[in-house]
């Protein structure tokens, strides 16, 4: 579980998008959570490259010397129901490499399947337990999990845990002088020109702090989720 809360966070770090299109909120909303048949990956290797959605990269992945190189995510439930360009993750170095491989090994271990969310994990019930006969729990990660994991994360950088939050990637996003107002809207969802990037979002000049301080402390969170991704401490 906390894997799964700690690539959900990293997800939303990587895109600055809303982390309910990565996990699900409270049982009552609206699901706007990205779907594991809703992924697509590019596998190269002997035979060229293919492509693959959803629970087919396990099996393509059985063939020697096969590297996924690229992972696009295909969002079709968001929250405003506009139409999204895919999120793409391409192989590379560190953080973003490490984000790939997580996808990837989620998608080998959790079980998931192509009609639920992404981050559905099925845990295997001990014969027994609690009248259990065996067979696997469904669990689905939520946006409760990726705040905990988050507060938890600020924690260990010694920062106020009730300055951050699941939104608090999307803040470092609209609050960035390194990126043009239209690449922050298509990177993050929003709509061209956004009112509410900048109203409810861009901290600049806001609460006594600067870009630079909303942008350091949303890449140093994100820094240590990709450390916890990639076995690090």
């Amino acid at each position: 579980d906390k894997l799964g809360a700690c690539l959900g966070a990293m997800l939303g770090y990587n895109f600055g998008s809303r982390v309910s299109n990565f996990v699900r909120g409270a049982a009552s909303t609206e699901d706007h959570s990205v779907y594991t048949g809703d992924l697509a990956f590019a596998v190269g290797g002997g035979t060229g490259i293919q492509r693959f959605r959803g629970t087919a990269l396990t099996a393509a992945l059985e063939e020697v010397g096969v590297n996924v190189i690229k992972g696009e995510f295909h969002l079709v439930r968001t929250k405003t129901g506009r139409a999204v360009e895919a999120l793409c993750i391409d192989s590379g170095q560190g953080d973003e490499r490490r984000l790939l491989d997580a996808v990837v090994a989620w998608i080998r271990i959790s079980r998931t399947k192509d009609d639920e969310p992404l981050l559905t994990r099925y845990a295997p019930v001990r014969p027994g337990r609690a009248g259990a006969g065996g067979g696997f729990r469904r669990r689905l990660i939520t946006r409760t999990d990726v705040t905990k994991v988050i507060k938890a994360a600020v924690v260990a950088l010694g920062l106020p845990a009730e300055r951050f939050s699941s939104k608090s990637f999307r803040i470092g996003v609209a609050s960035s002088e390194a990126m043009t107002d239209a690449n922050k809207d298509r990177s993050a969802g929003w709509s061209t020109n956004s009112r509410t990037r900048v109203e409810h979002y861009d901290q600049r000049d806001r609460r006594g702090r600067t870009a630079a301080d909303a942008g350091a402390d949303s890449g140093m969170l994100g820094k240590l989720l990709s450390r916890c991704l990639g076995g690090g401490q």
